[in-house]
């Protein structure tokens, strides 16, 4: 089983790999450093910032959701399901996207299908 598991890691990587080489195969570096040359750095890393501190808010706020369901699946976790479905959400064109992630993230782990969509339902609200 964990054989299974690291395999599907190595091939996650891969994908990943793979879709960087693709899109820096596509950028001509040249005008890419001239572009990033006229970023003005302080609002970048605040917009940086605030979108990271955000998701760890949301992350906050979603487990105080799950804790009231008595779903207890560690902040660090849902943290990581946050970023991993914003990522997601990003992909899926629908506005829902990110929802379905994290529905599909905790449902895998706790199985209690009212809690799991009752507490995605009421953050979204």
């Amino acid at each position: 089983m964990k054989q299974k598991k690291y395999y599907f890691i190595f091939f996650k990587l891969m994908f990943v790999f793979a879709i960087f080489f693709w899109i820096f195969n596509r950028i001509e570096m040249k005008d890419l450093g001239q572009r990033l040359g006229h970023v003005a750095f302080v609002p970048f890393a605040a917009a940086v910032f605030f979108f990271i501190i955000g998701r760890f808010l949301a992350a906050a706020r979603w487990n105080i959701l799950l804790r009231f369901h008595n779903i207890r699946a560690g902040y660090f976790n849902i943290v990581r399901i946050v970023f991993t479905s914003q990522f997601l959400g990003v992909l899926v064109p629908a506005g829902v996207g990110v929802d379905a992630a994290r529905f599909y993230q905790i449902q895998k782990q706790e199985k209690n299908f009212t809690a799991s969509m009752g507490s995605i339902l009421a953050d979204r609200m």
